[in-house]
């Protein structure tokens, strides 16, 4: 921050980059899932994909569980829907026919995902 610098961090794991980011952008194919600060990702992922990474994310504080994922077609994932619906074990039929615009659900941590109310 003091060098007016950016760093574009990319990985898999969520805890090596909550220790050396202060912002996250979470990506599924290209697509931005989820965006808040390092802390709140951490401490409460919203969109399932963010919460998968963060439950396979070793950890020396805490045990997680293991979300398990749906298994993958490649024809479903190029649908008009959620590009993470066919993996989400979450997903419902509105998942399969809209993605879901990127929309701040509380100050600073803004997530694309229909389980989350709009206003």
């Amino acid at each position: 921050e003091r060098e007016k610098t950016t760093v574009l961090f990319i990985t898999h794991d969520l805890s090596l980059a909550g220790h050396l980011c202060d912002r996250i952008m979470v990506l599924y194919l290209g697509k931005v899932v989820e965006l808040s600060t390092a802390r709140r990702i951490m401490e409460s992922p919203l969109h399932p994909y963010t919460r998968i990474l963060m439950s396979y994310s070793p950890s020396i504080f805490k045990k997680r569980e293991k979300i398990n994922v749906k298994r993958l077609h490649v024809e479903a994932a190029t649908g008009p829907g959620c590009v993470f619906a066919p993996r989400c074990p979450y997903s419902f039929e509105k998942c399969t026919q809209q993605m879901p615009p990127l929309i701040e659900i509380e100050p600073n941590h803004s997530v694309a995902c229909w389980l989350y109310p709009r206003t």
